[in-house]
């Protein structure tokens, strides 16, 4: 898709605002595409979904809006530790 950025939008509402990448702006098939998976996701919801506020997919570039989710960027070095049994007693 391309990047995806933190954004204030009207009334100080947090969303994530995803652009499209500019070498798939100029390809009419993503275009039509995108815009069928827009119309999709506009007409589902639920608990688990993250819904869409906005989009333009006929902008020059592309893009999605959605509520914004916090969580630990994709480019955070921080990985979880897998669990492993305690290590032995040296005591005996």
């Amino acid at each position: 898709m391309g990047p995806s950025v933190s954004r204030a939008a009207g009334g100080g509402q947090v969303v994530a605002l995803k652009l499209v990448r500019p070498e798939y702006a100029d390809s009419p098939a993503f275009r039509e595409r995108f815009a069928r998976e827009v119309a999709a996701g506009r007409r589902v919801s639920g608990h688990h979904l993250v819904a869409i506020v906005d989009h333009d997919a006929g902008a020059k570039r592309p893009w999605l809006a959605t509520h914004h989710v916090p969580g630990i960027p994709s480019t955070s070095p921080w990985r979880p530790a897998a669990r492993s049994p305690p290590a032995p007693s040296s005591n005996g």
